[in-house]
């Protein structure tokens, strides 16, 4: 139990850094965590204190989804839907994400811009009340045990200008 608070609290401490170091314009950004269990979670997401975005993080197993790429089998990947859901009153568009590893580097295409995204999920921009939805992101690693580290960029359309901020989401891998 105490090894799983250690967990809880090494996750919403990363998670703040990471929104420390990439700032959001000159709004105010807070996220807080639901963890569910040791992989799954929800992210809450306010931006000047007003609620804007849940990211919902849910672990599928080791079987790939139908719509998930083909691995080998030797990888033995992990796999996670992601649900973005817009509380907001306004359109927020999911303009990019950038891979990175918790532990050693990213091999691979690392950044995503919103065309990239395009291909993958169901939409980019998320309409007031809406999600969107990839059941097909999966991570495995060299190590026996890593993260995958997503971070979301967004971009929320306002009457008195938009607003840019960034959420980052880790993705647990365990062999």
């Amino acid at each position: 139990m105490q090894n799983l608070k250690n967990n809880r609290m090494l996750f919403t401490l990363a998670i703040l850094i990471q929104l420390v170091m990439t700032g959001c314009d000159s709004s105010s950004i807070t996220v807080s965590t639901q963890q569910i269990n040791q992989r799954e979670y929800t992210l809450a997401v306010s931006v000047e204190d007003s609620h804007v975005l849940d990211i919902q993080c849910r672990y599928l197993g080791k079987t790939p989804p139908a719509s998930a790429p083909k691995l080998s089998a030797d990888k033995s990947p992990d796999y996670y839907e992601i649900k973005i859901i817009n509380r907001s009153d306004v359109p927020v568009s999911l303009e990019s994400v950038e891979h990175s590893m918790r532990i050693g580097p990213y091999r691979g295409k690392s950044f995503f811009n919103q065309d990239a995204l395009k291909e993958n999920w169901t939409d980019t921009v998320i309409s007031p009340g809406k999600s969107i939805v990839r059941d097909s992101n999966f991570v495995w690693a060299v190590k026996a045990k890593n993260a995958l580290i997503k971070k979301y960029s967004f971009v929320m359309k306002g009457s008195e200008g938009d607003t840019r901020f960034s959420v980052t989401a880790p993705l647990e891998y365990k062999r």
